[in-house]
């Protein structure tokens, strides 16, 4: 199971985002003229003892830079970061159930 997908199939999910990400836009000429949106990074599991219990994406706002006075946005990375939070399955649990995702194994 491709986590990011299980949970939320119509989120896409884009790691690296020339749309959202305006430092790609600025500096990556392929990135902005084939206007990029692209999912590099992802989480791969199948699980038996455990469920995930979150995916959130990291990075996805500018941060304050070095200089007060530069008025354009930084950004962390060009990579937007994935987060996977992970919680011990109960003995009985099914594949789905509510705001969990668990995989019998």
């Amino acid at each position: 199971l491709e986590v990011h997908r299980g949970r939320e199939p119509e989120d896409l999910g884009f790691t690296f985002d020339a749309l959202r990400n305006q430092m790609v836009w600025r500096m990556d000429g392929w990135a902005r003229n084939n206007r990029a949106q692209l999912r590099y990074d992802r989480f791969w599991v199948r699980l038996s003892r455990y469920m995930v219990t979150q995916m959130e994406l990291l990075g996805t706002e500018t941060i304050q830079g070095d200089d007060p006075a530069q008025e354009t946005p930084v950004w962390p990375s060009d990579h937007f970061g994935v987060l996977m939070t992970l919680a011990l399955a109960e003995e009985n649990c099914p594949r789905k159930t509510g705001e969990h995702t668990c995989s019998a194994s």
